[in-house]
Parts: structure tokens; sequence; C-alpha cells
């Protein structure tokens, strides 16, 4: 069985927060990536849930990771 830990890689764009918000209500704990910085701290601050600014570290722990 899969966990529950999720890395959205492009976490700063639209489809994450919809994916956010679906992983949220399904009990997941989720780590945003993107390469633009300042768009990825103002979605994951709006979304209250975790980012990561190194690609290898967001992925590390996940058990699961998407590729918007």
């Amino acid at each position: 069985m899969l966990g529950k830990n999720i890395t959205v890689i492009g976490g700063s764009g639209g489809m994450s927060q919809v994916f956010g918000r679906y992983f949220r209500q399904h009990g997941f704990k989720h780590t945003f990536f993107a390469r633009n910085e300042n768009k990825l701290i103002v979605i994951a601050e709006h979304m209250k849930v975790e980012y990561e600014l190194d690609l290898k570290k967001s992925v590390e722990n996940a058990d699961i990771f998407m590729n918007l």
C-alpha cells in the first residue's frame, strides 16, 4: 500500500491548486516544487502546504510524485 506523502512538481500553476485541494481532502501530506521560486512561495503559502526549492529534496520522502 502506498503512503500518503506526495510531491507535486510544477507546483506554481493553477492545476497544482486543484490537485492540492483534492489530495488534502483525502488526507495526503504534500510538498510543492517549482522552478519559479516567487510563484511557488505565494501558492504554497496560500494553500498552506510545504514547498521545496530543491528537486532532489522534494522527492526524497515522497510515496507518489505528480509532474504537472
